[in-house]
């Protein structure tokens, strides 16, 4: 046992060499020199980057500065509520009490607070009806296409945001639009353009919706309604000829537009009717 413990700390005495692990031995690196001595090694090619969608780099700066917007204002109002704290210490910890409501103040505050739910309300069932006429309009336009499909797009790519009035404003626009499913379809599938709709000033959105839509087919149905109708061909058989002022058989009669007064009274005496 002894002996085999003495075998194995017996270890090789240590070679300086210069050479790293995974590296080639000189006789190798002679072996495998280029053609051309002296010419530098030339590095691998790194792999181009691709280029950030425009899309995606807008996306990227908005939130970026809004990051920023919303540490910034979390700053001031820490500010703010330092110095409020310090005006408290100041006033020794005295606060203002709030001044007692009267039941007329009460009962008008609390019916302010009820309209302005009940106004809610109602302006959230409206929207909700707004989305659910896109829905329907994307469906007339293609029964292959998912609207929420599309609406996360819009989301993810164009920055549509809901919380925002003028973005729910847009949706609206676009729900009273003739080729709406036309115009919600391609907004999805055109980023840029859905972005610069979004971003824009409210009181351009309207205008630059209207142009983008305008680029779009029509339905098929106001294209039909706007094709002048053929003229239609009677099936009445053609009238009937007048007859003539003569009689068959060279005698005069009564019809005859060329007779004179005094004939028509002998004929008509005489009981000509033909």
């Amino acid at each position: 046992m002894s002996d085999t413990l003495e075998i194995q700390n017996q270890t090789a005495p240590d070679i300086q060499t210069d050479i790293t692990p995974g590296s080639e031995t000189p006789a190798e690196q002679g072996s495998e020199s280029p053609a051309g001595e002296g010419e530098p090694a030339v590095a691998p090619a790194q792999e181009e980057k691709k280029p950030v969608p425009a899309w995606m780099q807008r996306k990227i700066n908005k939130m970026t500065f809004e990051r920023r917007e919303a540490e910034r204002q979390a700053q001031a109002a820490r500010e703010e509520a330092q110095q409020y704290a310090r005006a408290l210490k100041a006033s020794r910890g005295e606060e203002e009490q709030a001044p007692e409501l009267t039941p007329d103040q009460i009962r008008a505050q609390v019916e302010r607070e009820f309209e302005q739910k009940a106004q809610q309300e109602t302006e959230a069932r409206s929207f909700n009806d707004r989305c659910n006429a896109i829905a329907d309009a994307v469906k007339k336009a293609d029964q292959n296409a998912n609207p929420a499909e599309l609406t996360k797009l819009l989301s993810d790519q164009a920055g549509l945001d809901f919380s925002k009035a003028s973005h729910r404003q847009l949706l609206s626009d676009i729900s009273e639009l003739p080729n709406a499913g036309a115009v919600y379809y391609a907004l999805a599938h055109d980023p840029d353009a859905a972005s610069d709709i979004f971003d824009a000033p409210e009181r351009r959105q309207y205008a630059m919706l209207t142009r983008f839509a305008d680029k779009l087919a029509k339905p098929a149905q106001g294209q039909q309604a706007t094709q002048p109708s053929a003229p239609q061909v009677s099936k009445a058989p053609p009238p009937v000829n007048a007859p003539s002022g003569a009689a068959s058989g060279g005698r005069r009669s009564i019809y005859d537009p060329n007779i004179s007064a005094a004939e028509f009274d002998r004929l008509w005496k005489a009981g000509v009717r033909t």
